[in-house]
């Protein structure tokens, strides 16, 4: 099967591929699709594991799909044919997803109303890496789906400080190894009896050649009673410490001139921000490629580059960023916005 990388990205050329049977079954649609479109590959994955069989209607694929900018299209359309859909998620062990979930909590008990401290155990194989919330010029960022008994409440899933990962000349954020993903559970003030806490993990794995979509389920069981800590209780601590946490006596400013942007951090001992590195949480808003740190000169803790080549609205798209290293003693998550 050959395809045009600079028409391939139209949904014209798919479909009519398609139904002229050049491409032979929508598992291969979707290989040429992702070739040429950023597909959600976790709804992909979810929806392959429950029907068992190939969607019929090709415009249900592009009800689940977003432009893929052609950068990263052209490297994508190099491993179609490696691209990997599982059959099946029963367990929270997934060697073909080439990663493995757990989740851990600090306490095998819970009260009403009393937060239980929990994390994802996410270990990727040697050799392998996964996505943080910003993947950067490729890649996705991995997607929780939490089934909680009624009346329970789940916070946000925090991810952990990323690497940044250059390869083939594209610039992206994840992890390899193992990482811890704290969120918390909060039950209702009526709440009593056994509980279990059930969640669907979906994530994209990748080496120096393919990419593997992965997903999962974890399940937690939690009785009532007084807290008892479990042995995992110190290492969910210290994954919460090391956290970024927004800072209350700094402030970032933005200034947008052509194709760069300026950021600047302002309040008391900016030389701790001298050397820091900012990693975007807010995507495709500045460019991966560039080495973002902060400096200090004059007396102002600056740092300039490109604005993303894919930002739309740059002049009122908001911007969360972490900024790590330098002398500071812990990450810190700093926001500006056009309204503040």
């Amino acid at each position: 099967m050959r395809f045009n990388a600079d028409t391939a990205h139209e949904d014209g050329w798919l479909v009519e591929a398609y139904r002229a049977e050049t491409i032979h079954s929508c598992k291969e649609f979707l290989a040429v699709q992702i070739g040429c479109r950023f597909l959600s590959m976790q709804k992909i994955a979810r929806q392959w594991s429950k029907s068992h069989h190939f969607p019929q209607d090709v415009s249900a694929m592009r009800s689940i799909s977003s432009p893929l900018p052609m950068k990263q299209s052209i490297i994508l359309a190099a491993s179609v044919s490696t691209v990997f859909f599982p059959m099946h998620a029963q367990t929270a062990k997934t060697p073909e997803g080439h990663a493995s979930v757990t989740l851990l909590t600090s306490t095998s008990s819970y009260q009403p109303s009393t937060a239980v401290q929990a994390a994802l155990q996410m270990t990727y194989d040697d050799g392998w890496h996964g996505y943080w919330v910003n993947p950067g010029e490729t890649g996705m960022k991995t997607e929780i789906t939490w089934k909680l008994p009624s009346g329970w409440t789940a916070t946000e899933a925090e991810f952990p400080i990323p690497e940044r990962y250059s390869q083939s000349g594209i610039h992206s954020y994840g992890y390899h190894g193992t990482i811890l993903i704290p969120v918390s559970f909060i039950p209702p003030n009526d709440a009593k009896g056994e509980v279990t806490i059930e969640g669907e993990i979906a994530w994209l794995a990748c080496d120096e050649k393919q990419c593997v979509a992965g997903n999962a389920t974890v399940k937690l069981t939690l009785s009532a009673g007084l807290p008892a800590a479990t042995k995992d209780a110190p290492t969910i601590r210290k994954a919460v410490d090391s956290l970024p946490q927004a800072s209350a006596h700094h402030s970032l400013l933005r200034k947008i001139e052509g194709k760069n942007v300026t950021l600047t951090v302002t309040g008391p001992q900016l030389e701790n921000f001298d050397g820091a590195e900012i990693l975007p949480v807010t995507e495709q808003a500045l460019a991966p490629s560039h080495d973002w740190k902060f400096s200090i000169k004059d007396g102002v803790c600056s740092a300039t580059g490109p604005i993303n080549e894919y930002a739309e609205e740059a002049d009122e798209m908001s911007l969360v960023v972490v900024v790590h290293g330098g002398k500071l003693a812990k990450p810190v998550l700093l926001r500006w916005s056009k309204k503040m």
